[in-house]
């Protein structure tokens, strides 16, 4: 019995083991199935948010994509209401281009109609005139079309010949200075032109009117005068007599006053020498001389002579190309410019005076005619006078050809000896220093010590009230009174 109570405790302990191991392993059980179920939410929640996620970015590409589509579709439509605007312009720009040809049309047919109604009323005379003054509007404008043409060949053929000339052109230009220099062997020659107590050099100056400048420079003597004239006369002066070695006042004054009685025929050799290089012969000697006297001369600056056998090239080469009379022209350029070499006459211009000039010793009535018209004072009569202009022009207007600040201070100058030259007890007046001087030579008889002191006072106050200079300018007054006698001997016995 306790056997059978034993197994029946131990069965019932067993059940109840049993059971609770159930018990157990189905709250494990129920355990795994919460963890299983616990980690599946979780994938699905995070599934859920991926998704979620993935639809985030979608939408917002989808928006993207919709609104770059309709901005795109947008952007078509505003383009193509910009193409139908302007085709619709295009429409009412054509409807208005009809409308005016056919308010025109009939215009121009109620015109017709009009003019033929009046051609009908016309007399046959009438009708005659109206088509001859039809005919001449037509023929003026075709002339006036061939006209323009014509003026168009001639400028290209006037530039082909002048850049022919001016390529062929071989003078030099050169601008005029105020100086010249003279050169010596010997440095001692520098003393004995200044003399004892500086009479040479003053006798020098006053003989010529040339400054003439001694420095330390070696072997140099300095001439300065805006006369080109006075220094070449003080320049020849001045060789001869340092070759011949005799330097006292009384040979200077006799130096210069024969250099100035042979000034003349050496006027006669330089426009002999002019004519050579322009190729021009035969010339009378009073028209060689006048060309000489060129070559003292300056316009601008520019050396006249120079000018003028330029000129003569000029018109020499352009004449040749023309197939025109090239000696003819050549002598019209070199002689255009003689009649500023001719004192100034009252009405007469120099293209005029030298015009005038050149009939009274012998030139051509063509050659005197080109001399007059080279500044529109009279026409042309040949081809060859109507070249001497254009020439005239080319030559002075060349780069460096000209310059006005030369010229403007040799009037200065002039101007200035002009001043006390118009005095009457004034022999002679200079502008020297480049103008920062102005020596005066009196007459002796008719000014003495102390009006000399006035007269430099009185020219002072005349530089003063012209107010056309600047600076300081020294009036010097010389008054010198030479007595000459001679002793002869055999009168004495």
């Amino acid at each position: 019995m306790e056997s059978v109570f034993l197994l029946i405790s131990l069965l019932s302990i067993g059940a109840c083991i049993g059971a609770g191991l159930f018990a157990l392993s189905q709250k494990l059980r129920l355990t795994s199935f919460e963890l299983m179920a616990k980690n599946l939410l979780d994938k699905a929640q995070t599934k859920a948010k991926e998704l979620e996620r993935v639809a985030e970015v979608n939408a917002h590409e989808t928006e993207q994509k919709v609104a770059l589509h309709k901005q795109k579709v947008e952007q078509e439509l505003h383009h193509l209401e910009e193409k139908l605007e302007r085709k619709q312009q295009e429409i009412d720009k054509r409807e208005k281009q009809l409308k005016a040809k056919e308010e025109s049309f009939e215009k121009r047919h109620d015109i017709k109609e009009k003019e033929l109604q009046r051609i009908a009323q016309l007399s046959q005379e009438d009708a005659r005139q109206e088509i001859y003054q039809a005919l001449e509007k037509e023929s003026n404008l075709l002339f006036l079309n061939k006209l323009q043409e014509i003026e168009a060949k001639v400028d290209h053929e006037a530039k082909r010949l002048i850049h022919t000339a001016l390529s062929r052109l071989t003078d030099k230009q050169t601008i005029e200075g105020n100086i010249t220099t003279v050169s010596i062997e010997a440095e001692e020659i520098k003393a004995k032109l200044i003399g004892r107590e500086g009479r040479n050099i003053r006798t020098f100056e006053q003989a010529t009117g040339v400054t003439l400048m001694i420095d330390d420079t070696p072997g140099v003597l300095v001439l300065s005068s805006f006369d080109p004239v006075r220094r070449h006369i003080a320049k020849h002066a001045l060789q001869e007599l340092i070759t011949d070695s005799r330097i006292h006042p009384a040979r200077i004054e006799e130096v210069v006053k024969k250099i100035e009685h042979s000034f003349e025929n050496e006027l006669i050799k330089i426009g002999e020498t002019a004519a050579h290089r322009a190729d021009v012969h035969g010339l009378h000697p009073e028209i060689l001389r006048l060309l000489g006297r060129l070559h003292f001369r300056s316009s601008l600056g520019q050396n006249v002579l120079d000018h003028s056998v330029e000129v003569s090239h000029l018109m020499g080469i352009i004449a040749a190309e023309l197939t025109l009379n090239e000696s003819k022209a050549r002598r019209i350029g070199l002689l255009h410019d003689i009649g500023k070499a001719i004192p100034a006459e009252r009405g007469l211009s120099h293209a005029i005076a030298g015009q005038l000039f050149a009939l009274k010793y012998g030139e051509k009535e063509e050659v005197a005619n080109g001399i007059g018209c080279h500044h529109d004072e009279i026409a042309p009569t040949s081809m060859e006078a109507a070249l001497c202009k254009p020439c005239d022009s080319i030559s002075a207007t060349r780069p460096g050809a000209r310059t006005d600040n030369i010229e403007k201070h040799m009037r200065r100058l002039e101007n200035l000896e002009r001043i006390a030259k118009e005095l009457p007890e004034v022999e002679a007046a200079y502008a020297l220093q480049a103008g920062r001087e102005l020596r005066v030579f009196v007459r002796p008889e008719s000014v003495n010590d102390n009006e000399a002191a006035g007269l430099a006072r009185l020219l002072a106050k005349k530089i003063e009230e012209s107010h056309a200079y600047s600076g300081k300018i020294q009036v010097t007054v010389i008054r010198e009174k030479k007595i000459i006698d001679f002793a002869s001997p055999y009168q004495a016995k």
